[in-house]
C-alpha cells in the first residue's frame, strides 16, 4: 500500500525524534531524572512520538485496525501534557532563584500544584476521550472537549507564571537568566499554536482539522513542528545551564533549609533568624514524593 501524507510526516517524526531522544537522555543525564525536571518530560515527549509515528505507519497494511487508531488518536491528544509539563519544570526552577530571595514570593507551591493538577485533568480526559466507543471522528467525545479547554487554561496559567517571574529575573543568576527568553519563545508562539491546534481538532473537527484520516499538513504545520522546535529548545537550554550540585537537584526536603545556590546571587541565609529566606520549595514542603503527573515543583534543584 502506498504511503500517504499521514504515513509520510509519521516517518519524519521517527527520523527527528529518535536522534532527539537520544539527546534528552544525555541531558537528563546531566541534571537528573528526578520528576521535577523539566528535560525529564521532553524525554518522554520523544518516546510518545516515537511510539505514536510507529502506531500510524502500522496502519499502512491495516487500515482498519481500530487499536491501532485508537492508540494513534491517544498518543497525538496526549503529546501536549509532557510539553506543559516540561514549561512548568523550566519555570519551577526560575521561580525557585526569584523565590530564594524574596520572603513574600507571588508564586508559591500552590500555584504550581493547582496547575499540575489540570494537566493531569486535561491528561486523563484525553485518554477517556479518545477510548470512547460512543466518538466519533465528526463527534468528539465529551471528555475530549473539557480536556481542549483546559489546556487552553492550562496554557494561560503558564504564561502568567512567566510573566509574573521574568520581572524578578534581576534576583536570577546571570547565566540562569536564559530560561525566560526560552521559555517565552516556546510559549509564544509554539505552545499556543500547538494548544490552538488541540482546539480546532476538538471542536472543528472536519476538513483540515478532522481527527481521523484529515490532510497532514494542518498537522504538520500545527502540531508537529511546533512540537519539535520546544522540544529542541529545551534541549539547548539544558546544554546551556549549568549543572546544579548533588544538594541543589531532586527532593528540595533532603537538603538542609539554609541551603544555599552554588552560584553568585544574593545570600539566601539570614544570620539573625539562623535559615534561609525561603525558596518555593523550601516554605512550602515541596517534592515529599507525591503522586501526580508532575512531581516535585516548583524547584529542579
Amino acid at each position: 500500500m502506498a504511503l500517504n501524507a499521514n504515513s509520510i510526516v509519521a516517518i519524519v517524526e521517527l527520523v527527528a525524534y529518535v536522534p532527539a531522544i537520544i539527546v534528552s537522555f544525555m541531558v537528563c543525564l546531566r541534571h537528573g531524572f528526578h520528576r521535577s525536571s523539566g528535560w525529564l518530560y521532553t524525554l518522554a515527549l520523544c518516546l510518545i512520538r516515537i511510539i505514536g509515528a510507529a502506531c500510524q505507519l502500522a496502519t499502512i497494511p491495516n487500515p482498519d485496525d481500530v487499536p491501532l487508531i485508537t492508540a494513534s488518536v491517544i498518543l497525538e491528544n496526549i503529546g501536549v501534557t509532557p510539553l506543559l509539563l516540561a514549561t512548568l519544570g523550566m519555570l519551577s526552577r526560575l521561580v525557585d532563584w526569584t523565590n530564594r530571595q524574596n520572603p513574600s514570593p507571588t508564586i508559591t507551591i500552590y500555584h504550581f500544584r493547582l496547575v499540575q493538577l489540570l494537566i493531569l485533568l486535561n491528561t486523563i480526559l484525553s485518554i477517556v476521550g479518545g477510548t470512547d466507543n460512543n466518538a466519533t471522528p465528526t463527534s468528539p467525545a465529551t471528555e475530549s472537549q473539557v480536556a481542549a479547554v483546559f489546556y487552553v487554561v492550562t496554557y494561560a496559567a503558564l504564561l502568567l507564571i512567566l510573566l509574573v517571574s521574568a520581572r524578578s529575573r534581576s534576583l536570577v543568576p546571570a547565566d540562569e537568566r536564559l530560561i525566560v527568553p526560552a521559555v517565552a519563545l516556546a510559549l509564544v508562539p509554539f505552545i499556543a499554536v500547538r494548544v490552538l491546534y488541540s482546539l480546532l481538532v476538538v471542536f472543528v473537527h472536519s476538513g483540515a482539522f478532522a481527527r481521523i484520516g484529515g490532510p497532514a499538513a494542518a498537522r504538520l504545520c500545527m502540531a508537529t513542528v511546533e512540537e519539535f522546535v520546544v522540544v529542541a529548545v529545551y534541549l539547548f537550554l539544558g546544554y546551556r545551564l549549568a549543572r546544579l550540585d548533588e544538594s541543589e537537584r531532586g527532593e528540595i526536603l533532603s537538603r538542609p533549609r539554609y541551603q544555599q545556590p552554588s552560584r553568585s546571587g544574593p545570600s539566601s541565609y539570614d544570620p539573625e533568624q539562623g535559615q534561609g529566606v525561603s525558596g518555593v520549595g523550601e516554605e512550602y514542603g515541596l517534592a515529599q514524593g507525591h503522586e501526580g503527573t508532575g512531581g516535585g515543583y516548583p524547584s529542579s534543584r
